[in-house]
């Protein structure tokens, strides 16, 4: 009775043993397919060129209104050989342009000024002063500063981006009708100013934006990396525990094809 009883034990324990087996066999599957990750590449940042929008600086223009802005100093100047040489200088000179015109047809004319002088008897009279000429912009001035706007960008190496898009948005820009009745309703030059301060900060935008995308596919690159590892270990471990187990069936295989012989001895 207690050899039987031995014998159901045994044939019960190699079937837990053979489900076990199976069972950490398909996980030493699974998990050792989730670690391919392993594989692949950390994310490389791939070429970009960063690019303000014009849509966006002209809804920056005229959807709010004008704040007062810090007056910055004046630009260091350039040595005008090397401005000769710069590769970007017909960016330049179209942003230039582009400003200069607007500012030059669409600045209002400064009102008659009014005054009393006191003629020969001491009698005050209103005198009234011609308005100023139409406003003349320094073209060479405004060449520095748009270079000293992309001059910043030159840690990231955006220089040249820099300077082909503030042409093309310039010229977008200040042909836009919004933009130009905004300048008739308060300052063609504060208006000028305002979107060359909106250009940078969207472009400076565009370069965030792809950087923190890039950080996110990094991170996410490297939690990826941590979970197949942990698959790594596990399906590891899954693979010895079905050894041992293999192991032991073949134990308890030997024991059941030993005990017969005995009986019979």
């Amino acid at each position: 009775m207690l050899q039987k009883l031995e014998s159901a034990y045994l044939a019960i324990l190699r079937f837990m043993v053979i489900v076990i087996a199976t069972i950490l066999l398909v996980a030493v599957a699974v998990y050792g397919g989730g670690s391919w990750k392993l594989l692949a590449g950390e994310p490389k940042e791939t070429e970009f060129t960063p690019k303000a929008s014009d849509q966006q600086v002209i809804e920056s223009v005229i959807g709010k209104e004008q704040n007062k802005r810090e007056t910055t100093g004046t630009p260091e100047s350039e040595d005008q050989a090397g401005s000769a040489k710069d590769p970007n200088q017909p960016f330049y000179d179209r942003a230039v342009a582009a400003i200069a015109q607007f500012i030059q047809k669409y600045q209002k004319p400064a009102e008659p000024k009014h005054r009393y002088e006191l003629d020969e008897n001491g009698i005050a009279r209103e005198v009234i002063d011609p308005p100023e000429a139409p406003p003349s912009v320094n073209k060479q001035a405004m060449d520095e500063h748009l270079k000293y706007v992309c001059k910043s960008f030159e840690k990231g190496q955006h220089i040249e981006a820099c300077a082909k898009n503030l042409a093309d948005v310039s010229e977008k820009t200040f042909a836009d009708k919004t933009v130009i009745a905004r300048a008739a309703t308060t300052s063609a030059i504060s208006v000028a100013d305002e979107v060359l301060n909106n250009f940078k900060t969207s472009f400076q935008n565009s370069i965030d934006e792809h950087n923190e995308k890039l950080e996110n596919a990094q991170a996410e690159y490297l939690m990826e990396k941590a979970k197949a590892m942990t698959n790594l270990y596990v399906a590891g471990g899954s693979f010895l525990g079905f050894l041992i187990i293999v192991f032991l069936s073949i134990l308890i295989k030997i024991e059941r094809n030993l005990r017969p012989r005995e009986s019979r001895s």
